[in-house]
């Protein structure tokens, strides 16, 4: 993977001879002190560095620098550079990606999530605006406690329903997804189809107290019927239709009552 020049070359005259006539360290033609070259690297090693490149990102950032730096042809030092800046490429998104995420978490609205997170679990916000039902809006937070919906983003909240903050808060909406067989097809001379639909659980909690005032079930589409006949592949006998999921508009359509009554 590596190689090593057996030549010596004379930066002052240009003179290339093997290593044994430049002695003393000088130039047997003008008499110029030279140095023999270091190590240098083959071809070889920037290959090994894009490879590990797509393989092992930042871990394989030292050996493409080393072939940028060391190589000893175009080639090398071309495939190193490459290399290294596609590992410092990666090691910038992951320093922004992280640190979007640190900054999130420090912020007011971070603060926030994980704090509603801990109050679906039963964990009350110690600091979180006092509630008393009757008109009026009451700012609200919208949990989903899984991830197979999206979470509701801010824009999407009525006006002045959005909680920022935990001591701007007074209830927090906890969501679990769900879904439901509604029916089994079975077809001759085997196979079969299931329907399902989806399902959401939601519950209205107060912040400050931790106490449940709103349980509510709702439910997404109902799946497309069973076809009259259907085709299995060779390793798998059944097949699956699901309806649309709960949507952002009937969970606030919700919580109109409890949130601006």
């Amino acid at each position: 993977m590596s190689s090593y020049y057996s030549n010596l070359r004379c930066r002052k005259c240009g003179f290339s001879a093997p290593e044994e006539e430049f002695t003393s360290g000088r130039c047997p033609q003008c008499n110029a002190r030279v140095r023999k070259p270091g190590r240098t690297l083959g071809v070889g090693w920037g290959c090994a560095g894009l490879i590990l490149t797509l393989i092992f990102p930042i871990l394989a950032i030292i050996p493409c620098l080393l072939a940028a730096l060391k190589g000893d042809d175009k080639s090398t030092k071309v495939m190193g550079w490459v290399g290294f800046g596609l590992n410092l490429a990666v090691l910038a998104a992951l320093l922004v990606v992280g640190l979007r995420g640190y900054v999130y978490r420090l912020s007011p609205a971070g603060k926030l999530d994980t704090a509603a997170r801990a109050t679906c679990t039963g964990t009350p916000i110690p600091d979180a605006s006092a509630y008393t039902a009757g008109p009026g809006i009451h700012p609200i937070y919208i949990v989903h406690l899984d991830t197979t919906q999206d979470s509701i983003s801010k824009k999407e909240y009525p006006e002045g329903w959005w909680a920022g903050s935990t001591e701007a808060v007074q209830l927090v909406a906890c969501i679990t997804n769900d879904t439901k067989l509604v029916e089994t097809c079975h077809y001759v001379p085997g196979g079969r189809i299931e329907r399902f639909q989806y399902m959401a659980s939601l519950q209205v909690i107060v912040a400050g107290s931790g106490e449940v005032i709103h349980t509510v079930a709702l439910s997404g589409s109902n799946p497309a019927k069973c076809p009259s006949s259907a085709t299995f592949g060779e390793n798998s006998d059944s097949n699956t239709i699901y309806g649309s999921q709960v949507t952002t508009g009937q969970i606030l359509n919700s919580l109109v009552s409890i949130v601006n009554p």
